[in-house]
């Protein structure tokens, strides 16, 4: 019983290392699912404390919130690719060139840690799927074009070494070489709205669009000012023509419609103005009256004191079939219309046409008669003839003044 007591002690102590050890790695296991950086992969988990082993710029680090920070510092320091290709730093301060999908290429390594981060995923019932080869390669790629540039690197074997070193990590490597067949993640998936370049380098991106045009990250890459396809402003071009057309037809069929009314309802001005209810008006209204409606023997209807108005503002006529205003002419409304326009009958001149209603303005009954009876009233000024004597008269050569011609002087 004593021997049995003490294998059962032995036990325990060679597995409370291992128990210790679980709890505190499954205590290490951060989740990704607030990650910005790494926001493709916020399903799946890290293990911040083993990591910092192997990336420095991770230690002391126990929130997602410095995990996010710290990786974004790192991304722009000389460590994350200069050095090791053999670049010198003082080239690139203060701003340290981004690799195409840095960000996705990194998060990836970490979540594919064998040693660290595979255990959290896998103790979750997590299996991440790998980096899509063709994003690790862009990423190279990118190394290559920003470090071929002789003042910023030197062409050298470390240079040239480890970019091979790089590219054959994509190919092999089970963490970077996945397949769409594998549902691998892609370096669009993870930074979508700036095609890999990093937020801060959108004129990068959009410079790699204009060239690129066809990469389908470029569709979700905005204020790049891109220009339009041939395509695009022929159907801008199309679509405009049209739209005028349209637009000129409205225009002249709305003109052509609305000549064609005054001309109706000139011709019905012609033929006498009429009005459906009487109210009694002075003698010099219905002299008015009787001009409106042509002057002939017909008979003459008394009109409402309402369609009698003053012009408070002055109108030249534009048009053939409009009507001249001068401040204080006596007019006839004959018909209003909607647009703000009307037929009538200017009293003061004997001229009818169309004007606007916004030069005129209703008068009293006691206004138009007076304004009548001064128009008719007033005597003129003599200037072109005098007496000679006391039945001898001159007469001026005026178109104006009778001639011996006219019927005063046949009688």
């Amino acid at each position: 019983m004593l021997l049995y007591s003490f294998f059962l002690l032995f036990l325990l102590l060679l597995l409370q290392p291992y128990t210790v050890s679980s709890q505190q790695q499954q205590q290490n296991c951060i989740s990704l699912s607030s990650s910005v950086p790494c926001a493709a992969f916020s399903s799946f988990y890290v293990d911040l404390r083993g990591l910092a082993t192997e990336y420095s710029f991770l230690t002391n680090t126990s929130t997602i919130q410095e995990f996010d920070e710290r990786l974004i510092a790192y991304l722009n320091t000389t460590d994350a690719y200069l050095l090791p290709l053999g670049c010198l730093s003082s080239n690139y301060n203060p701003t340290i060139p981004y690799a195409r999908y840095s960000f996705t290429r990194l998060c990836a390594a970490m979540i594919q840690n064998s040693d660290h981060s595979l255990p959290c995923n896998f103790k979750f019932e997590k299996s991440p799927p790998p980096l899509c080869k063709t994003t690790c390669l862009d990423w190279v790629k990118s190394l290559n074009e920003i470090t071929s540039n002789p003042r910023v690197c030197s062409d050298t074997e470390q240079r040239k070494s480890m970019l091979l070193s790089y590219e054959e990590q994509c190919k092999t490597w089970e963490g970077f070489n996945g397949t769409v067949m594998e549902n691998c993640i892609s370096g669009i998936a993870n930074e979508p709205y700036t095609c890999g370049f990093g937020v801060d380098h959108m004129k990068i991106a959009c410079d790699y669009c204009k060239n690129n045009p066809d990469d389908g990250c470029c569709q979700n890459v905005e204020n790049c000012n891109r220009k339009l396809s041939p395509g695009a402003i022929v159907g801008i071009v199309i679509g405009t023509v049209i739209f005028m057309s349209i637009m000129v037809f409205l225009i002249v069929y709305g003109c052509r419609k609305r000549k064609k009314r005054l001309f109706e309802l000139m011709s019905a001005t012609n033929s006498g103005i009429s009005s459906t209810s009487t109210v009694p008006t002075s003698g010099a209204a219905a002299a008015a009256a009787a001009a409106a409606a042509g002057g002939g023997g017909g008979v003459v209807t008394e009109k409402k004191i309402e369609e009698f108005y003053v012009a408070v503002h002055a109108y030249p006529a534009q048009m053939p079939d409009e009507l001249d205003l001068s401040a204080g002419d006596i007019i006839c409304l004959a018909l209003p219309f909607d647009d703000g326009w009307a037929v009538g009958f200017n009293v003061t001149t004997g001229l009818k046409g169309a004007f606007p209603l916004v030069c005129i303005s209703p008068v009293s009954t006691e206004s138009v008669d007076q304004l009548l009876d001064n128009n008719i009233t007033k005597i003129p000024e003599r200037s072109v003839s005098c007496k000679k004597s006391r039945y001898d008269y001159i007469e001026a050569e005026s178109p104006s003044s009778p001639t011996h011609q006219t019927p005063f002087f046949l009688k």
